[in-house]
């Protein structure tokens, strides 16, 4: 009997722990007091160095990439490549780089077709700027690298220094539009197909001209 009165005096006798705060959880974050426009408007200060404690900056976004990877620069609607270009510009009254139309379809006039293959196509065009007949031809596809267009714009610069010759193209200009090579050359009368066709049967001297003016020609 002794023992169990002395059991529950012992019990009775503890202090209970008593919590001012307990119904807050327990965070090593500094808490931010919000700010409101009668609190600013009253408080004498608040300078910017308190606003800035207070008010802290948001943290950038970890799910969006940057806009250099979601929209890529726009390339320039075309580039001169030639020489001839470079000089002389296509005049104003002529070309409008504010219109959606291209540089080729304002500074020329499609007159057809000429011939298409795996390079590309060839129309026969008229000037816009001195009304002469030429012939452009425009790559097959855009380009698929840096490597590719490297290796077009260098066909079109050893076509520019090759000219004048007697056995090549004249070479008029080239340019770059919408990631295609365009190249503008003097109008051929006819095809090399169709003038050797039109020959007349002749003894085999006439393949070693042919042979001789392709060496000429390298």
């Amino acid at each position: 009997m002794s023992v169990a009165v002395e059991s529950s005096m012992s019990r009775a006798s503890l202090p209970i722990p008593t919590f001012s705060q307990a119904e807050q959880s327990f965070s090593l974050k500094k808490r931010h007091v919000p700010l409101s426009l009668s609190s600013l408007s009253n408080s004498s200060d608040s300078s910017p160095l308190r606003l800035s404690y207070s008010m802290p900056p948001l943290p950038p976004s970890k799910g969006c990439p940057p806009l250099s990877r979601v929209f890529h620069p726009r390339p320039s609607p075309w580039t001169p490549l030639s020489g001839s270009l470079k000089k002389l510009p296509c005049p104003k009254s002529v070309y409008d780089p504010s219109k959606q139309q291209s540089f080729f379809s304002q500074c020329f006039t499609n007159l057809g077709l000429l011939g298409r293959g795996s390079f590309g196509e060839v129309f026969k065009v008229q000037s816009n700027v001195d009304g002469r007949l030429y012939a452009v031809k425009c790559s097959a596809h855009r380009f698929r690298g840096n490597s590719e267009r490297t290796r077009s714009v260098r066909e079109a610069r050893n076509h520019e220094r090759l000219c004048p010759h007697p056995h090549i193209l004249d070479f008029v200009a080239a340019w770059e539009e919408c990631g295609r090579l365009y190249i503008q050359t003097e109008l051929c009368s006819t095809s090399l197909l169709l003038h050797a066709e039109n020959q007349p049967p002749g003894p085999g001297l006439y393949a070693e001209d042919i042979h001789l003016t392709l060496m000429l020609v390298t």
